[in-house]
């Protein structure tokens, strides 16, 4: 039965029914919209506007601006700081101090190592860091950097080269 159709008259009929169906689904939907196309706005008939709309300029919401929890500030990134301004004891810029001298101490440490150095070429290094680093001494730390060192240089020093380390 189907064989007595071509694809023309089969593409014709498809494009008919569709063409009814969207003009039906317009007209039932979308009624007013299409009759205001059709129509001509007089403003002395032009509705007043919805009193819940927003004038211009403003933002309409409907549920209003939501409340800050308690305890919770609105700041300006400008002002938002994770440690105090004023260090009073300088305790922040010691212990950044030691954390640099400890990783310079690794490094001296891998250098001696690797290039199989012995105390003298040690104590040499150490002068230039103490060097590199004089606010050491006033760090308070010197007792655990002491004993980083004691576990992890290559050779053991002796109690009286721990003593003039830091001299």
């Amino acid at each position: 039965m189907l064989q007595q159709f071509t694809w023309e008259q089969f593409l014709w009929v498809a494009a008919t029914l569709a063409a009814v169906w969207y003009i039906s689904v317009l007209l039932l939907f979308f009624r007013k919209e299409i009759r205001g196309l059709f129509t001509p706005e007089n403003k002395t008939n032009a509705r007043p506007s919805d009193p819940g709309e927003p004038e211009d300029g403003e933002v309409f919401d409907l549920m209003g601006s939501t409340a800050m929890s308690e305890g919770v500030l609105d700041i300006a990134p400008d002002e938002l700081t994770f440690s105090p301004k004023s260090d009073t004891d300088g305790k922040t810029r010691k212990l950044g101090l030691v954390s640099d001298f400890l990783q310079e101490i690794k490094e001296l440490i891998d250098t001696i190592e690797r290039e199989k150095g012995n105390k003298e070429d040690f104590h040499k290094l150490f002068d230039a860091l103490k060097q590199k680093y004089p606010a050491i001494r006033e760090s308070g730390r010197l007792e655990t950097l002491a004993s980083y060192l004691e576990d992890h240089l290559p050779f053991t020093l002796t109690d009286e080269e721990m003593q003039h380390l830091w001299d």
